[in-house]
């Protein structure tokens, strides 16, 4: 069941966002202090990820998950890992444990050892990715909605709420990736927030309007 992927190419943003979406698609919740998820980057202090930061990674690994069915590791700038941390990590990527999921973003996989390169999934990006974003970019960002007051945003919710659900559970979702990457860094409670009513819709008989006025007046 475990899977290594690594994703390439276009944007760091458009890179990061990718990563996200898998993470979001295994059905997977992206929280603050999650105790199933280790992001490892650069330093602030460092230029490249050293072989302790893959230690932990590993150890880590190695304990099975505690509130999740599986758990995630994801290497931001994997190209900066030294050679010794890449090679501390090859036999994890070769045979990660059943419940464990590993992501590898990296501008280029050129930047990378070949052998780490060959035991992931390869994802790439193209540069014109854009033009292939999923439909729900069409609608409002979150960063725009918190913008509004509340009457626009109730007004907003019922015209969304005209849509099917899986539209608007693909809104949810890239509001969760959106909210990952920038505004839930000052503010987990957005998070927590989006997920509970994306599982709403998504597991229950909930009505959309209602789900949605509750979601965007406590937002």
């Amino acid at each position: 069941m475990g899977e290594s992927i690594l994703v390439s190419g276009g944007t760091k943003r458009l890179r990061k966002e990718k990563v996200a979406e898998y993470v979001l698609k295994s059905n997977f919740q992206l929280s603050p202090n999650n105790p199933d998820i280790i992001e490892i980057d650069i330093p602030e202090d460092k230029r490249t990820i050293g072989i302790e930061a893959i230690r932990n990674l590993i150890k880590y690994a190695n304990t099975k998950p505690f509130s999740h069915k599986i758990k995630w590791a994801l290497i931001y700038n994997a190209d900066k890992m030294t050679t010794e941390a890449q090679n501390a990590l090859l036999k994890t990527l070769e045979e990660p444990e059943d419940y464990l999921f590993i992501a590898l973003e990296t501008r280029s996989e050129e930047l990378l050892l070949a052998t780490i390169v060959s035991r992931c999934k390869r994802i790439r990006i193209k540069n014109s990715f854009e033009n292939d974003q999923d439909s729900s970019k069409e609608y409002i960002q979150l960063v725009d909605l918190l913008k509004m007051d509340v009457g626009k945003r109730l007004e907003w919710a019922e015209e969304t709420a005209k849509l099917l659900k899986p539209e608007i559970i693909n809104i949810l979702d890239s509001w969760l990736i959106e909210g990952h990457l920038n505004i839930l860094a000052t503010d987990p409670k957005f998070l927590s927030r989006i997920i509970k009513v994306r599982t709403d819709l998504d597991k229950t008989n909930v009505t959309t309007k209602l789900a949605l006025e509750y979601l965007v007046i406590l937002l």
